[in-house]
């Protein structure tokens, strides 16, 4: 009996290598894609709704829960003194001041997302300097709000890594985009003003954001968020 000897050594045909060169083509965009994403958002982490979206679900019937941390190093009733903490937290960020009346001043090294405030405040404990936390519990009730959440989440993370010590400046020109692109969710939303201003602020934005330029909109934020939550505490 003959055996047929076949050659498994042999080269493809064009067509399996025209197949194998589009795999390998798509695996790399894919690899790509996230590499660039990790450069502009922290951690790789980025808004999570998407622009144009046509799914009128999202629209209503949203009960989604932000938190929103702002680390706190200290109030104060005299304006030195706020001052003087204020000057010792900016070797960790760029802290900020806010003044409530009858209440006193109270500064603050920073906004983050809860893991993030976790590891500020540790790293202020490590240097022996103390710290609270004042929570923003948010619940996204509508497309509306949860876009606000969202456009603050990723201006929360071009200014915590421009207010780094190593960071020169973060461009916007990404978060600026994707903020364009988000679609309208109408006006019937109470806090359809709010995102307008959002919006606006954004577009606002230096194409270049320094250090410098993180306080002003750490205490526009903070208002901001403030007023949507259903308690800071």
């Amino acid at each position: 009996m003959k055996y047929t000897r076949y050659d498994i050594k042999k080269k493809r045909s064009p067509c399996i290598r025209a197949v194998l060169l589009f795999v390998a083509t798509i695996a790399l965009a894919i690899v790509l894609a996230s590499i660039l994403s990790k450069l502009f958002f922290k951690d790789g982490v980025k808004p999570s709704i998407s622009p144009n979206t046509n799914d009128k679900a999202q629209t209503t019937n949203i009960k989604e829960q932000y938190k929103f941390i702002a680390l706190q190093g200290g109030m104060y009733s005299i304006q030195e003194n706020a001052d003087k903490t204020k000057t010792a937290l900016n070797s960790y960020g760029a802290p900020f001041c806010i003044n409530e009346q009858g209440k006193g001043i109270r500064v603050f090294l920073g906004i983050f997302r809860e893991q993030e405030a976790e590891a500020a405040a540790n790293k202020l404990k490590q240097n022996n300097i103390d710290s609270s936390k004042m929570v923003f519990d948010i619940t996204a009730g509508d497309l509306c709000t949860k876009e606000i959440l969202e456009i603050s989440d990723g201006l929360l993370q071009v200014l915590n890594m421009a207010s780094e010590t190593k960071v020169k400046s973060v461009q916007t020109a990404e978060l600026k985009k994707w903020c364009q692109a988000l679609k309208d969710p109408g006006n019937s939303s109470s806090n359809y003003s709010v995102l307008q201003q959002m919006k606006k602020q954004v577009e606002e934005l230096p194409q270049d954001i320094t250090k410098d330029k993180v306080e002003a909109n750490y205490v526009w934020l903070y208002n901001v968020l403030k007023a949507l939550s259903t308690g800071a505490k």
